[in-house]
């Protein structure tokens, strides 16, 4: 078995004969956008892959202000991280906001964001990926649970959840309201459901039940009053 002060130093030697050039190429071929700012908000470097990304030319970018191209709602989070960082040369943040593109669109970005005063680089550095799809299917979702809300709302129909693997059954206000129970009267465990079933229907729902948690699935039902 070779001595591990052997591979630190074959190790150490390796990165000594990579030199910069490795570094840069390595920079250059990643598919996350590298920015690099100074205490001004002046972007002193952009990686190659803000092309692909973004559609700039990285050298188009480079002298920019970067907070002309941050989206104006998340322009305040921006700001707050990048002066969070000016007086923390080694600390970091993370968090999502809007680019600009070059074809006039908006780019979902998260950063991870650092700050490097204290070395050669002498700036922040702002490592970024494309979350846009993410954020999309999230936006999609919550007008999905809207529109299922309102017309749940609308029909009248109250929603109870049961989830096997924990026993606990969730209730949405509008089914409480319907049986005239308060939230924490009806309970959050299946037992509390049974307690306020009626005589004739707790032989169904128990044999539904047995049944079901056989297959190790997540029950979800719809009520109307």
């Amino acid at each position: 078995m070779p001595d591990p002060s052997e591979i630190e130093a074959d190790s150490e030697g390796e990165t000594k004969e990579r030199g910069d050039d490795w570094y840069r190429k390595l920079v250059e071929e990643a598919t996350d956008v590298t920015v690099v700012i100074d205490s001004a908000g002046t972007m002193t470097y952009v990686s190659p892959a803000v092309d692909r990304l973004l559609g700039y030319n990285p050298t188009d970018l480079a002298g920019e202000s970067a907070y002309e191209y941050v989206h104006p709602e998340d322009e305040p989070g921006f700001l707050d991280a990048i002066e969070t960082l000016r007086t923390s040369s080694r600390g970091s943040e993370t968090l999502e906001f809007r680019w600009a593109q070059d074809d006039g669109g908006w780019c979902w970005l998260e950063a991870t964001i650092r700050g490097r005063f204290d070395t050669d680089i002498d700036g922040i550095i702002v490592n970024c990926r494309d979350i846009t799809e993410r954020k999309e299917r999230e936006t999609d979702l919550r007008a999905t649970k809207e529109r299922m809300k309102m017309a749940l709302e609308g029909a009248n129909l109250g929603i109870w959840d049961w989830n096997m693997k924990t026993d606990e059954v969730a209730r949405d206000e509008l089914l409480t309201e319907m049986l005239g129970y308060t939230q924490s009267e009806m309970g959050d465990h299946l037992d509390d459901w049974e307690r306020v079933v009626h005589p004739e229907g707790k032989n169904d729902t128990t044999r539904r039940s047995q049944s079901t948690s056989k297959t190790g699935r997540r029950i979800t039902s719809v009520s109307t009053a």
